[in-house]
């Protein structure tokens, strides 16, 4: 294991670094108990959060701690399997800015949460919280029932209480540090798949050229820590922190990272749930966000004979910041590819890219709505309402980063926040709502 040396200047909120986490002093239900003594609307209090300018410094991640373990639990059932439970949902939480200059500070940060079975991380940070001082971050219900107003972003405080604000983007700067996180998704082609080290980061570096330079951290998986029988549960992935010389211009960059794959041939067309093939490549391009949350904090496991738990793989490569406005311009004949093997429409605004499916969405899709069960797209268009959170559904995951929407012509369709794609429905179905079967009901 190499362990680097810290050789910047020091930074105030440097001495949190041998107590990052018990310095959080307020504990959530501590917090929690605090607010419940305020039940006065006039006590609360919307503080507009700031934001920093291109030349501002950005060396900051956000750590949080939770009153119980958040990160994965291994445990054997009752007919001798072993059973992985993935990290719990995180809707509140003690928080703080750490400042991560070098690779040895990212190092230690790495080292430290690997210790704590009840923290993590989020990407970015929020401006103002340079100093390191502890807040709480709540859900949006959670500041709803505060405010009694719907909550968009800011800070919120009750009374003389501690800052209190939410996980929405919008309220997150991005960080310098990003991480490429090594994804073996279902239907990975062979050729995709090197079984060394170098060889994926001689993949990636085909995909952004400068990161063939690169220095980085690199964390195994946490679930290779759990030993089971004397062997490792998981050993597949890993993620590689870096440093990017233009943080404001990584948004969009998991869909500019996806589409030069596949404009390489280095994407391939990966599985859902439902059986449709989406573009994907060799890394999860969906981490790419400043308010996401990253579990890499000490994994738990049952009291059993048959499990113990390891040291963290974590280990440093010495080498530059990656530049990350290389990624070419997109050509019209990349486009037309793309659209012809991998069903998605891409525009371009700046820096930006835009992804869309027509072929997936059809009225009678099936998903599952934030608090409503499992609806087919016509029955929320038929609600009248404008917005409703969701499951990606066309991309595995369980953090409701969607959102059933309606278009400027009462259209619905999907947006997948961290798959950075909409999915629209077909002229066919479109023209079913506007002109045909349900026009009657507009």
């Amino acid at each position: 294991m190499i362990i680097p040396n810290k050789d910047t200047e020091s930074h105030p909120n440097d001495d949190l670094a041998n107590s990052m986490f018990a310095d959080l002093t307020l504990s959530p239900e501590a917090a929690a108990a605090e607010l419940a003594t305020h039940i006065k609307p006039t006590d609360v209090t919307t503080i507009p959060v700031c934001k920093l300018e291109s030349d501002g410094c950005f060396d900051y991640i956000t750590v949080v701690k939770t009153a119980k373990p958040c990160n994965k639990y291994v445990s054997i059932t009752k007919d001798g399997k072993t059973k992985k439970d993935g990290a719990s949902s995180i809707t509140e939480a003690t928080a703080f800015t750490r400042h991560v200059p070098d690779l040895a500070s990212m190092y230690q940060v790495m080292m430290d949460l690997s210790e704590q079975p009840n923290c993590a991380l989020i990407n970015g940070f929020i401006a103002g919280t340079e100093d390191g001082k502890p807040y709480q971050i709540k859900s949006s219900k959670q500041i709803e029932g505060l405010t009694g107003e719907a909550y968009r972003g800011d800070w919120v405080r009750v009374g003389n209480n501690e800052r209190i604000i939410g996980r929405l983007k919008v309220n997150f700067e991005p960080s310098s540090w990003w991480q490429i996180d090594r994804d073996r998704a279902d239907g990975l082609p062979d050729n995709l798949d090197p079984s060394t080290e170098q060889g994926y980061v001689d993949l990636i570096s085909k995909i952004l050229p400068t990161f063939k330079d690169a220095g980085y951290v690199r964390l195994a998986t946490t679930s290779g820590r759990v030993i089971v029988d004397g062997e490792p549960l998981d050993n597949t992935g890993s993620r590689y922190w870096f440093k990017v010389n233009n943080p404001k211009s990584m948004h969009g960059f998991g869909n500019r990272l996806k589409t030069q794959a596949a404009a390489i041939d280095l994407g391939f067309l990966k599985l859902d749930k439902n059986g449709k093939g989406i573009l994907w490549t060799i890394c999860d391009t969906s981490v790419f966000s400043p308010e996401r949350l990253i579990y890499d904090g000490q994994p738990r496991v049952e009291e059993h004979e048959r499990l113990s738990l390891g040291a963290p793989d974590i280990t440093v490569r010495e080498g530059g910041i990656v530049d990350v406005d290389v990624l070419p311009v997109l050509t019209s004949e990349v486009r037309r590819r793309l659209k012809k093997d991998y069903g998605v429409e891409v525009t371009s605004r700046g820096n930006k890219l835009s992804m869309s499916n027509n072929t997936f969405l059809t009225l009678d899709t099936e998903i599952e709505a934030y608090g409503r069960g499992k609806v087919t797209v016509l029955q929320f268009w038929r609600s009248g309402e404008d917005a409703w959170k969701c499951q990606s559904h066309f991309r595995v995951s369980s953090s409701w980063n969607g959102k059933l929407k309606i278009d400027g012509a009462g259209v619905p369709y999907l947006h997948d926040y961290g798959g950075e794609t909409t999915y629209t429905l077909s002229d066919d179905e479109k023209g079913e709502l506007l002109f045909g079967e349900y026009s009657n009901e507009i």
